[in-house]
């Protein structure tokens, strides 16, 4: 099938604002923002899960003043799962449209070549084998420079390594405390609770993620209560792998006990939510887990799962987002799939999307506002184009084709070609 040249697009992703203060993390900030100034042009923050790499990273940019004149465009990978998918993630962040035949790499590198951007890869442990990639581009555009979060360094020439250790008790206790009575205005730190507090921070290992979940609790439980009830998750780490670094089983733990304190109705929010990528609307949301009724339980579980620090709540253009974080997400996935209604949820996800890629060919107004109102919901579309070709269901083809302006209008030829290759390797493209 044809897919034509496009024109240029604005770009997708700039850079999130951080969404509180930073404690603890005054020497990698100093030590960032300097190699981000200076000949560095790849900046990597290594981590745990939990750590709080992309909240440093936020920081950073917006605290430092390395590139402010230039452009900033974050590219979040932790939906990606396949690396030849990261090249097209790149471009949709600057804002570039495949045009010609002359391939993306080669146009992303022509674009970028031309430009002063400094490029956040956030969670690229998702697409190591995308490494190359970097490489070259760092190669080809000497005015690009890369700040990337990851689990492990990407080892490449020139990659300057920054570690994200867990915070130090003292400022872990500052980060519960400012957590707290963001939920919980009333909260003290006193010589009474202090103890209690500081053995919390222990037991968290100073996991800023762990220690937000807790604090979350702070609107009902006291702080010798939320101790108790980590105390039994934190020895049996109900659900964990024994052989996992001990960091990564504190956190599998405290997210363990959050979800436990959930009642049942919010359990299955909670699961069935991990099924959208890159988040959803309130309507997304509705259509997927009310049957499209956004009735008003649904909304006191959603804002529930907000308040105990279990959902992010985001505004894109005064549009409502929610989204679970990665390190979430992925819980959320293994208890949804474990649960005999993760098939029904993925199946109804699937369908959803299926219709808002039909709305393309509808739409009697300008291409360009049909894809600003599709292009939030893209990770979704091609999650629910992933699920139908693992199940080697012949709706992929269905999927595939409605996608179609997107993947022509929208600048995005290569992308089409990938998926319609997965979709023959399926064998679907003559059912």
């Amino acid at each position: 099938m044809p897919i034509g040249p496009t024109t240029a697009a604005s770009p997708s992703r700039l850079v999130p604002s951080p969404s509180g203060p930073i404690f603890g993390r005054a020497t990698e900030l100093a030590l960032i923002q300097e190699l981000l100034a200076g000949d560095c042009r790849l900046v990597t923050l290594t981590g745990t899960g939990g750590a709080g790499k992309t909240f440093l990273a936020l920081h950073a940019i917006a605290e430092g003043r390395a590139f402010k004149a230039g452009g900033i465009r974050f590219v979040p990978l932790g939906a990606v799962r396949d690396s030849a998918e990261v090249a097209a993630a790149i471009a949709r962040s600057v804002g570039l449209r495949e045009a010609g035949a002359r391939g993306l790499v080669p146009q992303l590198v022509a674009h970028l070549s031309r430009r002063t951007t400094l490029l956040v890869l956030d969670n690229f442990e998702q697409v190591m084998a995308a490494t190359p990639l970097v490489a070259e581009l760092l190669e080809s555009c000497p005015r690009l420079k890369i700040l990337a979060t990851s689990r492990s360094s990407l080892r490449l020439a020139g990659e300057r390594e920054v570690p994200v250790p867990p915070l130090e008790v003292r400022e872990a206790i500052r980060l519960l405390v400012q957590r707290a009575q963001a939920v919980a205005p009333t909260f003290e730190l006193t010589e009474e609770n202090a103890p209690t507090i500081t053995e919390i921070c222990r037991r968290l290992d100073g996991l800023p993620l762990a220690i937000e979940l807790a604090a979350a609790r702070t609107r009902l439980l006291s702080p010798e209560e939320i101790l108790d009830r980590t105390a039994e998750p934190l020895t049996l780490l109900t659900g964990g792998r024994r052989d996992a670094p001990a960091r990564q089983r504190t956190l599998r733990a405290t997210i363990d006990w959050s979800y436990a304190l959930l009642d049942e109705r919010e359990q299955a929010v909670f699961r069935s939510l991990a099924v959208f990528a890159g988040g959803c609307t309130l309507a997304g949301a509705a259509a997927v887990l009310g049957g499209g009724d956004e009735s008003s339980s649904l909304l006191e579980d959603l804002d529930s799962l907000v308040d105990k620090g279990l959902v992010r709540r985001e505004s894109h253009g005064g549009v409502t987002r929610l989204a679970l974080l990665d390190t979430i997400r992925d819980y959320a996935l293994e208890k949804l799939f474990a649960d005999a209604a993760g098939g029904s949820v993925a199946e109804m996800h699937a369908q959803y999307f299926l219709h808002i890629a039909e709305c393309l060919h509808d739409q009697s107004g300008p291409p360009e506002g049909v894809l600003e109102r599709v292009d939030a919901e893209y990770e979704n579309l091609l999650a629910a184009l992933a699920y139908r070709l693992e199940r080697r269901d012949p709706r992929a083809v269905e999927l595939w084709i409605a996608l179609l302006p997107l993947w022509s209008v929208g600048g995005r030829l290569s992308e089409g070609r990938h998926w319609w290759a997965r979709v023959r390797d399926a064998e679907l493209a003559a059912s």
